[in-house]
């Protein structure tokens, strides 16, 4: 695509994101191969229609779109017929979106976040409200939710929430490494095996890899654990650092189901929260009902900061 083109796309984006209430996405970091780990996925393009834009994809037999933005609701649907046409010429027996976030960062393009909540909530609403009805128009079916936590570790009381991370490592035998240490690729090959049980993502040790591998500098080897059990991964945190701009970001917080009530995520996060110093943590994308893992959170101080609604649509249905 050349400069003239990619003028256009932008202006086309900022208009759309205006009308319809929305931030526009980051394209610097949304149409950049190794910026955006989306962009391995197969068929992965850009569709435009007058009104809106999404990015789509293909991992195994879910289609996927995300950064998905439209005007208005008729813009909307108008934008997801085209999709799920996509889609089905990709060969995905479902259409997923917009994608649950469980390998991407948050603060580049492939997720939009709308600023200024109200007073009284203490979510900011992934889509506007047009475009969930413009979903359920289509057939889609609102699935899993994921909750955004912000936590600032300033405010912890450092020396009981140790004792916590301690306690859930030596009373369940588990046994804490950073990805550094236990080497790329058998930590790729640990959160694949873990991000399997999230239909929405991750299908394979080798697209899990890609994904990682399109992440680049800013996946933090250091800061991602893996909590294993008998050499068996039953959890991991996702780092994800941006030393140029001062971030740090907890990307993905996942356990096993049977690891979620056994404070878990306070071993898992311990070594981020302590390198965050005095910067604010996005901590964790944890799914709405995964009570345990959300308490112990929620216990160490941190405060929901966004929502995320996954819809699901069998592309066989009309």
């Amino acid at each position: 695509m050349n400069r003239l083109e990619n003028i256009r796309r932008a202006a086309h984006m900022r208009r759309v994101c205006a009308a319809g209430g929305m931030r526009c996405p980051d394209g610097r970091r949304l149409f950049r191969l190794r910026e955006n780990p989306l962009l391995r996925a197969r068929g992965a393009d850009f569709v435009e229609t007058p009104g809106g834009f999404a990015l789509i994809g293909a991992f195994g037999d879910d289609g996927f779109f995300s950064a998905f933005c439209a005007a208005d609701e008729e813009a909307a649907w108008t934008l997801l017929s085209l999709i799920e046409d996509r889609l089905r010429a990709l060969g995905a027996a479902r259409a997923i979106g917009p994608v649950a976030p469980s390998l991407i960062d948050l603060s580049g393009g492939a997720a939009i976040l709308q600023e200024g909540a109200a007073a009284d909530s203490p979510f900011d609403e992934y889509l506007p409200a047009f475009a969930g009805r413009a979903l359920e128009r289509r057939g889609f079916r609102g699935a899993a939710r994921s909750i955004l936590y912000e936590l600032d570790p300033r405010a912890l009381d450092w020396p009981r929430y140790e004792r916590v991370a301690a306690y859930a490592a030596r009373r369940f035998g588990l046994r804490v490494v950073s990805a550094r240490k236990m080497g790329e690729r058998a930590a790729c090959e640990a959160i694949a095996r873990l991000s399997r049980t999230d239909a929405a993502f991750a299908h394979t040790d080798e697209e899990t890899a890609a994904m990682l591998a399109g992440l680049g500098s800013r996946w933090s080897r250091s800061l991602t654990q893996i909590a294993l059990l008998d050499g068996e991964p039953v959890g991991y945190l996702l780092a994800l650092e941006d030393r140029r701009m001062g971030a740090i970001r907890a990307a993905t917080l996942q356990a096993r189901p049977d690891f979620r009530g056994r404070a878990l995520p306070a071993a898992l996060a311990l070594p981020l929260l302590r390198a965050a110093g005095e910067r604010r943590v996005a901590c964790g994308v944890i799914a709405e009902d995964n009570l345990a893992s959300r308490l112990v959170v929620e216990r160490a101080g941190a405060r929901p900061k966004a929502i995320f609604q996954r819809y699901v649509k069998k592309l066989t249905e009309n």
